[in-house]
């Protein structure tokens, strides 16, 4: 699928739920990290949208190793004269001239069966980005794209994860480099604020669900998708109780932009949804949302409990933010984007 717009309607809720912050990027210069990736996607066109509604004059650099493979991708977007398209690595691209007065560092890695080059691209990658906004005359202010994997492994009994627990990934896991990685980019991220007054402010994004979300990796949600489009049988995995939860990518948007203009420094955001449902509700909810009615394949599942929820409780108080778009709507939605 080469497809690269979304819903206007989607677009419309983001705008419109966007009004009172968007002044803050009026002449804004936005540079952006990660950029071609299911994050980047939403973001790209959200300011699109954003610049469009509000008359913003902003202009949108964006870093890529493949500007060129994302282009002839979507050659729609080599025309459009705010968005700039930056080639280079994360963890050493040449500084832009341009005097940035947002930065979105989005970009991440999850390479399999190595975890060196995991902690590198996301730790060194940080590290340079941090050099980059503390090089800037007049301080931006910087969101770092973090993870709920900083929490490692969810207490059974905590249904929902609160950004003060104490808790952390295994230090010595197979699997843990992404998380431990994204701690030490969180750390690095405190020590700049501390030492160089950087207005950094932290977003660890949870799961997700929307248009531009792959159907053929390890996202469970997405692979329900793909056997409802295809019709066939829903295969549930987990051999233990699985407790997930999904964010509508319209609420994303809406919270990462309000984090970035809005956000307290140096203070984590839990960003997700606490809906928080197992992955056999979640299955049944695709397997009955149309007809036919697909059978579910599950197997014996035992009594262990695995959690990946978070609480929103502070998002929502410190910054009224909220979601809404319910799991069956963005399933719906998510659903008729790929068949459009």
């Amino acid at each position: 699928m080469n497809r690269f717009n979304v819903a206007q309607s989607d677009l419309d809720e983001i705008a419109s739920q966007l009004k009172d912050q968007a002044s803050d990027l009026k002449d804004a210069q936005i540079f952006i990290t990660g950029g071609t990736g299911f994050f980047g996607a939403w973001l790209i066109q959200s300011f699109l949208k954003l610049n469009q509604v509000y008359q913003l004059n902003a202009q949108l650099h964006i870093l890529s190793r493949n500007p060129e493979r994302f282009l002839n991708q979507y050659p729609q977007l080599k025309a459009l004269p705010e968005l700039h398209w930056l080639k280079g690595d994360i963890q050493n691209f040449t500084y832009p001239a341009t005097q940035m007065t947002h930065i979105i560092h989005a970009a991440t890695s999850v390479a399999e069966n190595e975890p060196l080059s995991t902690l590198d691209t996301i730790t060194l990658g940080t590290r340079h980005i941090l050099d980059y906004a503390k090089s800037l005359a007049l301080k931006p202010k910087v969101l770092f794209i973090s993870s709920g994997a900083v929490y490692g492994k969810q207490p059974a009994a905590m249904t929902h994860i609160p950004e003060t627990a104490p808790t952390a990934p295994d230090l010595y896991g197979i699997q843990s480099a992404y998380g431990l990685g994204k701690c030490m980019a969180e750390h690095l991220c405190y020590q700049y604020h501390r030492t160089h007054g950087l207005l950094i402010k932290i977003a660890r994004c949870f799961a997700f669900i929307g248009p531009h979300l792959p159907l053929d990796q390890h996202f469970a949600i997405g692979n329900f998708l793909a056997c409802r489009l295809k019709q066939e049988p829903i295969t549930v995995k987990a051999t233990s109780q699985v407790f997930r939860s999904y964010q509508y990518t319209t609420d994303l948007m809406v919270w990462l932009w309000t984090i970035l203009i809005s956000g307290q420094e140096a203070t984590p955001y839990n960003v997700g949804s606490d809906d928080g449902r197992t992955l056999n509700d979640f299955a049944k909810l695709v397997a009955e949302m149309e007809e036919p009615i697909l059978p579910i394949h599950m197997p014996q599942q035992g009594a262990d409990i695995s959690r990946y929820v978070p609480s929103i409780d502070f998002a929502k108080k410190s910054l009224g933010l909220t979601n809404h778009v319910s799991i069956e709507e963005a399933l719906r939605r998510t659903l008729a984007w790929h068949r459009h």
